[in-house]
Order: structure tokens, then C-alpha cells, then sequence
């Protein structure tokens, strides 16, 4: 385990998508550090029948911070609180319910500001995304499936990255090859070996609900708006390689 820990801890370290951030932008570089705090406590979570008042709290103030730290975290942090059904079970389910309230105890300041100043918080949103108030939801949503494949482009990941060079350096891609193929392969072996456990179930729903916010707006591969991907490919690396070293070892 430290071997897999060692070496993901590494990926990430080299990973452009990561680093690029950090210098960037204060609050986007903050994000991807409480998902990873986040995960690490839903991890320790899920090895326990029942949740105590600690981790209860630790993980609704952390969906609570996801969702006031960048923008982004408004549609995420959500998402993810709904992601804790698959940790239900008849121990746990009180536990998950009051991670629920914890988070929306948190979110009573968004609900005061969001009534004396209707539409504030919204108003950038109006600016940044494709949908208008003349399209059909058909239009939408077409739009949106779309924007969301090419939010996945191996093209994008691997060779041109984010076109906005003040994101982005033009001349590489975001992510690492070994990391791509890695998470490809973590996916996998956790649809084969792993489907049943829910922290697995939950990384997967992570990974296939991240790219949401970016698909919502006009800007091609984002690589703000998407920085909640990069943090589950990489979550996703560990199944791969434990699989590898024990293959080697076996």
C-alpha cells in the first residue's frame, strides 16, 4: 500500500493538470485538496459499519467548503453529497443522513445572500454558458452531450491540453500518458474486481459527473472548470498499479 501510495503521490506531482493550477489561481488550486481530503475521509468511512459525529461533520464541512471555494464546487459539492448513497446500508444510512445536514447547515449563508440578492451569484453563469433562453431543451441538451464527450478527448488529455494559454502550456498536453493509461486500466479492474465496494462505486460517479460544470459553458476544455478530473484519474491509478505489482510478484 505505501508502494501504490508512493508512486500515485509521484503521478500527481508530475501531472501538468495539477501543478499548472497552483499557479494560477488561488481558490481552483485549493479545490482539488479538499476533494482529496474529502476522499481520504470517505475512504476511512467506508471501512466502518457506522459513522461517528466526527466523521459526520469532517465530511459536510468539507462538501461545505467544496461548494463556497470555487464555482464549480456549487454544482460538485452536490453532486458528490448525492454520491453518498452508495454507502447506505442499515448501519450507516443515519450517519449519511446527518453528513447531509451537516453540509446543508453550511449552505444557510448561500440561502441568505441567494434571497436579498436574487441572481447575483448567477449572473457570470449567463455570460459563460451556451444555453439561452431561444433553444429548445433538445438543443440543450445535444450541446451538452456533446461538449461532455469532447471534455473526455484523449487529443485534448494527451497532446494539445486547454487552448487558453493563460491556463495552459500549448505545446503538451495535461495529463501524462502512463497516468491516462493507468486510470483506463484502474477502471477496469475496478469494474471487475471491485464494482460491489461502494468507495469504488462513489469514484466512479465522481468521475463521470466531474466534467459537468465545464460541459455547461462555451470554452473548450477548461482547465479550471474541469479540475475535479484529474484528481479521480489519478484516484484511479491505485487499483492499476496494485494490480501490476501483484501480478509481478505472483
Amino acid at each position: 500500500q505505501r508502494t501504490v501510495g508512493f508512486l500515485v503521490f509521484i503521478s500527481a506531482a508530475l501531472t501538468p493538470w495539477i501543478f499548472e493550477i497552483s499557479r494560477l489561481v488561488f481558490e481552483v488550486a485549493l479545490f482539488p485538496a479538499l476533494m482529496a481530503l474529502f476522499l481520504l475521509v470517505l475512504h476511512r468511512a467506508s471501512r466502518n459499519d457506522r459513522w461517528s459525529w466526527r466523521i459526520v461533520a469532517t465530511l459536510g464541512t468539507l462538501l461545505g467548503l467544496m461548494f463556497y471555494t470555487y464555482s464549480v464546487g456549487r454544482l460538485l459539492a452536490p453532486f458528490f453529497a448525492l454520491g453518498l448513497v452508495f454507502f447506505f446500508t442499515r448501519r450507516r444510512w443515519r450517519g449519511v443522513v446527518l453528513t447531509w445536514a451537516v453540509f446543508a447547515l453550511t449552505l444557510l449563508p448561500f440561502a441568505v445572500f441567494t434571497l436579498r440578492h436574487p441572481g447575483a451569484l448567477g449572473e457570470r453563469f449567463k455570460y459563460v454558458t451556451f444555453i439561452k433562453p431561444e433553444q429548445t431543451r433538445a438543443e440543450i441538451l445535444v450541446r451538452l452531450a456533446k461538449n461532455y464527450v469532447k471534455n473526455f478527448s484523449p487529443r485534448s488529455w494527451l497532446i494539445s491540453g486547454d487552448p487558453e494559454p493563460r491556463h495552459h502550456l500549448p505545446v503538451m498536453g495535461s495529463l501524462l500518458i502512463g497516468v491516462v493509461i493507468l486510470a483506463v486500466l484502474g477502471i477496469v479492474v475496478v469494474l471487475v474486481r471491485y464494482r460491489s465496494d461502494a468507495w469504488w462505486r462513489f469514484i466512479l460517479f465522481g468521475l463521470a459527473v466531474s466534467p459537468i460544470p465545464a460541459s455547461l459553458t462555451l470554452d473548450h476544455f477548461h482547465t479550471l472548470r474541469l479540475v475535479g478530473l484529474p484528481v479521480f484519474l489519478l484516484v484511479l491509478t491505485a487499483p492499476a498499479i496494485e494490480f501490476l505489482l501483484r501480478d509481478n510478484d505472483g
